[in-house]
């Protein structure tokens, strides 16, 4: 922003002081509009537009506005966190799809692992604790001993 000419500063400046006279000037078309041909308006405390004097008429307008802008922030926020809400419950219903699949086939091969799980411990308490490979003290000294 530092290296732009003065012109430039200027007419961008300009630029937004026109924006916001053309957004003041909607708002008081807008309140003095309701508060000519708003009759059946009906505020909160029971009066009618047409009741209020255009400067309350045109501070209605420009508070209707803010709160439309609000309701809208408010539904996108909302709606960005349900999406993201629904994405986390897709990952957990993901995770416990997976998780069922492998209970499933825990569930089937438990039978077969249990059996193999006997004929593990039968073998091992048939065995001599180490089986045939004899132990460094069996074995005969290296030749250079």
């Amino acid at each position: 922003m530092t290296d732009m000419n003065p012109e430039r500063r200027s007419n961008r400046t300009h630029t937004w002081l026109i924006v916001l006279l053309v957004v003041a000037g909607l708002f008081a078309v807008s309140g003095l509009s309701l508060h000519h041909f708003g009759g059946g308006i009906v505020t909160v405390d029971g009066q009618t537009l047409h009741d209020l004097n255009p400067f309350e008429a045109i501070i209605a307008v420009i508070v209707g506005v803010l709160a439309t802008i609000v309701a809208v922030l408010v539904a996108i926020v909302a709606t960005i966190f349900g999406v993201l809400m629904g994405l986390i419950g897709a990952m957990i219903g993901i995770l416990g799809a997976f998780f069922g699949i492998f209970v499933a086939i825990l569930v089937v091969a438990s039978p077969f692992l249990f059996i193999a799980l006997i004929v593990w411990l039968i073998v091992k308490a048939t065995s001599s604790g180490n089986g045939n490979r004899p132990s460094p003290r069996d074995l005969p000294p290296p030749d250079g001993a």
